[in-house]
């Protein structure tokens, strides 16, 4: 290539009559050579771009040939007649592609399909737009379905032409086809079901009636404790079959379209100190605060559907997570009056990623999301609002949502409030009040707040005051024991000098408010002090990892009256630390906690070594699966809640049974 670059610059130095050495100006400057060599430049940079853009070029036409012969669709080039002036593949084995070209594209359509091809081609020439429609043909090799793109093409000073992109897609109208036939066959029989089960119900039902009106009859005429006791088994045991019958017939209502209502005398704090616990660790884990607080007018206790306002509040929730990346969700409980009616409101509000104003009155219809992405990205059906929608108006209130994008959303709903009167009374711990020493200021607005909805006097702790006998200090960092009951949110405090319990967060409130009432049957004699212990020799000391406040109190209980002594700690974080400054007998281990799980705390133990220390896992969850996690990360006995006291009294003496031997032996 260079030879022949400058073969043409010496040619067009020779065809100006120029010698190479013999050019030169009247003053001796060799101006000619500049504008030859300019003139060569110029044609070595042209060369050399034509050359750049030759070679691309056949990289590019290399690319789209090796596309066109091996992408999967037919791809097939149109004129505007419909004339097929090229093609990657045939149709099929006897449509070859030398066949295809050059032929129309009508003679392999029926009536109906040239029409519809004719038309989206005449669409997508006109328009400059692709058009897209499907069609059945029947071939040679039988009938397909086939799905057609026709994009126009544009060429310089030519007829206009198109590209028809076809896929087959006849594998897919067969699984549409199976799938049809799959659901309906799905439906008939669950009508059938819901008609069997609605049937079976009623029949059993009906002598079952009889049934307990008799008994009812034999219970007024019985006489002696004895035949009492028989009748009282007798009837538990018919009403236990009744609500058998009673959950097969709402099963059946279920399947075909009708809910009832069940509303019952309920704890509003239980219900969203459990909505609270479910969701806080998705919370932590998105670094999302949560929040719960109530009006200080809305009761405790109120008369609703428990189970149908959980499914709301669970729905919303659910929504204000999944949706907030950062921020916080806050729920609040209050009450509001429309003309002579007094309601419930309840709100959710986060700072999420929102809705427009256009798209909220849509998206509590069934499948109607506020964006088109909203499941990819997010996950969801888009029926959870219409169920809360269904849901609040039938218990009769109403929901709606106000937001915009980017400020996050609040939804909203109301429900009628329909209260009912505590028979339980803390008379006694209110005369005394509580006393708070919180240097935590989120944890002592969230207590005074409890309290004050208790109508419980809050008293701040100092050194100089005198706290009366029996009465409650909620603290973080006083170290006192005259109180006769300590609720602890810090750490580093040994709670057996005191009937003390150390709190974490989520604070329960149903659960301190049973506390509270637990310290109320004290104050009046009708239970004994817990830190009272039955005369004679302990059996030990033993360390229960519990995070739920009542099963604490109950097992602590239940322990103590077995002649344990009895440390408790609220995570598996704070059972290995427990485990490492202490000296036990035994372990007995809750296994979903927050922090650190029953399971990872017992790994850390047997870790660390030292005297082996048997471990009794203590969980709701009966899962062989669960069970065999246990076992293997080194438990030694496996208790399922609820469990009794002889149950659990058994397996204390299997697992500890040498040690308490030994410890016996030495006293």
């Amino acid at each position: 290539m260079k030879f022949i670059l400058i073969f043409l610059w010496l040619c067009c130095c020779r065809s100006y009559g120029y010698s190479v050495i013999e050019v030169q100006s009247a003053t001796g400057f060799p101006w000619a050579w500049l504008g030859v060599g300019a003139v060569v430049l110029a044609l070595l940079a042209g060369l050399a771009y034509l050359w750049q853009a030759n070679r691309c070029l056949r990289r590019s036409q290399l690319k789209l040939n090796v596309l066109w012969q091996h992408v999967p669709d037919v791809l097939t080039e149109v004129d505007a007649k419909g004339t097929i002036c090229a093609l990657n593949q045939g149709l099929s084995k006897e449509l070859s592609v030398e066949k295809l070209i050059g032929s129309s594209s009508y003679d392999y359509l029926n009536e109906a399909d040239r029409k519809l091809f004719k038309r989206h081609l005449k669409t997508a020439l006109g328009s400059g737009d692709e058009s897209e429609y499907q069609l059945q043909v029947k071939l040679p090799g039988g009938i397909k379905y086939l799905n057609n793109r026709i994009v126009p093409l544009e060429y310089d000073g030519s007829e206009p032409r198109a590209l028809v992109i076809t896929t087959d897609i006849s594998h897919h109208k067969e699984a549409q086809k199976i799938l049809q036939q799959a659901t309906k066959q799905a439906e008939e029989s669950a009508v059938s079901k819901a008609r069997f089960l609605a049937n079976m119900s009623h029949e059993i039902r009906t002598p079952l009636t009889g049934i307990m009106g008799m008994v009812s009859l034999i219970e007024e005429l019985a006489q002696g404790e004895e035949l009492t006791q028989y009748v009282q088994s007798l009837t538990s045991s018919v009403q236990h079959l009744m609500h058998i019958v009673n959950d097969i017939l709402d099963l059946s209502k279920s399947d075909a379209g009708h809910i009832e209502l069940d509303e019952s005398e309920t704890s509003l704090w239980h219900i969203l100190d459990d909505l609270e616990a479910l969701y806080l660790p998705q919370a932590l884990q998105k670094h999302i605060r949560l929040q719960v607080s109530f009006v200080s007018n809305v009761p405790r206790r109120v008369v609703v559907d428990a189970f149908r306002l959980r499914q709301v509040l669970y729905n919303l929730m659910s929504n204000a997570v999944k949706f907030t990346e950062r921020g916080s969700i806050h729920i609040t409980v209050g009450t509001q009056k429309v003309g002579e009616k007094n309601l419930l409101k309840f709100s959710i509000k986060d700072s999420g990623i929102g809705i427009k104003p256009s798209k909220q009155s849509l998206i509590f219809d069934v499948f109607r999301q506020a964006q088109a992405n909203i499941s990819k990205n997010h996950g969801g059906t888009g029926l959870g609002l219409s169920i809360c929608r269904n849901l609040v108006e039938m218990m009769g209130g109403v929901i709606s949502v106000e937001s915009d994008v980017g400020k996050g959303a609040e939804f909203w709903f109301t429900l009628p409030l329909k209260t009912t009167a505590d028979k339980r009374s803390l008379y006694n711990i209110s005369e005394r009040g509580v006393y708070i020493a919180i240097e935590n200021t989120h944890n002592y607005q969230w207590f005074q707040s409890f309290f004050h909805a208790l109508n419980i006097p809050v008293h701040q702790y100092s050194e100089q005051i005198d706290m009366p006998d029996k009465c409650l200090l909620v603290s973080d960092c006083v170290k006192s024991t005259q109180a006769s009951w300590i609720w602890w949110l810090g750490a580093d405090y040994d709670l057996d000098l005191v009937q003390g319990v150390h709190l974490v967060e989520p604070f329960r409130r149903e659960a301190l408010c049973n506390r509270l009432l637990d310290y109320e049957q004290q104050l009046l004699g009708k239970v004994a002090d817990m830190a009272k212990q039955d005369e004679g020799v302990s059996l030990g000391k033993l360390l229960l990892v519990e995070d739920n406040l009542t099963n604490q109190l109950v097992m602590r209980k239940t322990l103590e009256k077995m002649g344990y002594e009895v440390s408790i700690a609220c995570n598996g974080l704070e059972g290995v630390q427990a485990y490492e400054s202490g000296n036990y007998l035994g372990i007995i281990m809750d296994i979903q906690m927050p922090v650190m799980d029953g399971i990872e705390a017992t790994v850390q133990i047997r870790r660390l070594g030292g005297r082996y220390v048997p471990i009794i896992a203590l969980t709701a969850n009966t899962q062989t699966e669960i069970e065999e996690a246990c076992f293997a990360a080194g438990m030694d006995a496996f208790l399922t809640k609820p469990v009794n006291r002889l149950q659990l009294q058994n397996t204390l003496e299997t697992v500890l049974g040498n040690e308490q031997q030994q410890r016996q032996s030495s006293a």
